[in-house]
């Protein structure tokens, strides 16, 4: 048996196969890219831009969001892009006006493109009907107010298509009500060259958290069209049964019972870790997003866990738990000062647990120990978790009458670990 283990600050490294595999992309671009967070709670608004960089080819893409209880969709929609153009959205809070649902706390998105977005309004309110189709109880649009966002690409275009003219919406969204399948026709295979950004804003506060979407190349090794409605759709269970995974600058094919099992292999780390900092006197604050967008093809229905360590700067204890649960598609911990800070929270999100660890600064780390295991014997350990986290400096004497504040947002940094039979 040989065992592989790597601690790394990036997601995976770009590799090559002779044959269709997905893999996570060391460039930031590919036909796949997932958004671990948006949330539009405590007074932020979340934007993006989704990026088409091939200098010839036009896109489809997928765009679905996902609230943060049970991996639902609350939005979804198909946008064509031009070579070399972007998709920019604005997302913020809304009391719903959703039948049911009138007054409860909602998203709505917002945008201004020129690109083509058939049958989507310039602002359109998140909806609760797919949770709603499997569940009974806490169903309040509320949950849509963080998540995460999937972008797929369903297919490219050339630039001078007559059949596909983004200048001409009407006119193509008029051919897509005469006949749901028409774009297939005028589509050729994805070639991965979308990249998106993510901006968490606090306007009130002044302050701003980036980070990048994570890529995947080769999402579906499927040659053909077959959606037989619009919006076309994909989901994470679409992508192809085998999967590259990078440890230790090699490269291990695994093969999988479901294209769900080999983005979550993808996505599988053995332990998470982030910086923190809770000091009194910086007036700092740490909060930690955790992503699992594939838990509904894990245990939709009860929590998942993971060993909770913190070390000060000297490299000693600051805490350690047995049991973190992460319960929901989007969990947060917010790791608290051991005085108790009047400061008000980050992100305020609606699934989150505190830990306060006795040093107010040093290092924190998930472990998870569990595994899965591939249909030709590669066993990789940890979960599919993926995430950020942001921290806060506040300084309420930058001028007399003036606070000001100041944000960052991070990776976590991973540890993966795999065994071959």
């Amino acid at each position: 048996m040989r065992e592989k283990l790597i601690a790394t600050a990036v997601l995976g490294l770009s590799v090559m196969s002779a044959h269709a595999a997905v893999s996570l992309s060391g460039t930031g671009q590919g036909d796949l890219i997932i958004l671990p967070y948006y949330t539009v709670k405590n007074n932020m608004n979340t934007q993006y831009i989704v990026t088409n960089h091939s200098k010839t080819h036009g896109k489809m893409l997928s765009v679905v969001y996902k609230e943060s209880k049970g991996n639902h969709d609350v939005l979804f929609y198909n946008v064509f892009l031009k070579p070399n153009s972007s998709w920019p959205v604005a997302l913020g809070a809304v009391a719903s006006s959703i039948p049911e649902h009138e007054g409860e706390p909602s998203v709505i998105q917002h945008h201004n493109s020129l690109q083509c977005a058939p049958f989507l309004s310039q602002t359109q309110e998140f909806l609760p009907y797919a949770y709603e189709a499997v569940e009974n109880s806490a169903l309040s649009l509320e949950r849509a107010q963080e998540g995460y966002v999937e972008i797929y690409e369903i297919g490219s275009f050339e630039a001078d298509s007559t059949a596909i003219n983004v200048d001409e919406c009407d006119a193509l969204s008029d051919n897509i009500t005469q006949d749901e399948t028409f774009v297939t026709e005028h589509l050729s295979q994805p070639t991965g060259e979308i990249s998106a950004t993510a901006s968490l804003l606090n306007v009130n506060e002044g302050t701003s958290y980036s980070y990048n979407g994570v890529a995947f190349n080769n999402f579906t090794d499927d040659d053909s069209f077959t959606f037989e409605s619009h919006p076309y759709k994909y989901e994470i269970n679409d992508a192809s049964h085998s999967a590259l995974i990078s440890v230790n600058g090699s490269v291990q094919e695994t093969v999988w019972n479901s294209g769900a099992d080999a983005i979550n292999a993808l996505l599988t780390s053995h332990s998470l870790g982030a910086d923190y900092t809770v000091e009194i006197g910086n007036n700092s604050q740490t909060e930690m997003v955790f992503t699992i967008p594939g838990k509904k093809y894990i245990d939709s229905n009860n929590c998942l866990t993971a060993a909770f360590s913190a070390y000060d700067r000297e490299g000693d204890d600051a805490s350690s738990l047995s049991n973190v649960d992460l319960c929901w598609a989007t969990n947060v911990i917010k790791l608290n000062a051991a005085t108790p800070s009047s400061l008000p929270n980050v992100l305020l999100s609606q699934h989150q647990q505190g830990i306060t660890p006795t040093s107010d600064s040093g290092r924190v780390e998930l472990t998870f120990e569990t595994s899965m295991v591939s249909e030709n014997g590669v066993e990789v350990f940890g979960l599919p978790v993926m995430g950020v986290y942001v921290q806060r400096y506040t300084n309420a004497n930058a001028a007399p009458g003036l606070m000001a504040q100041y944000g960052s947002m991070y990776r976590f940094s991973q540890t993966k670990k795999l065994t071959v039979q």
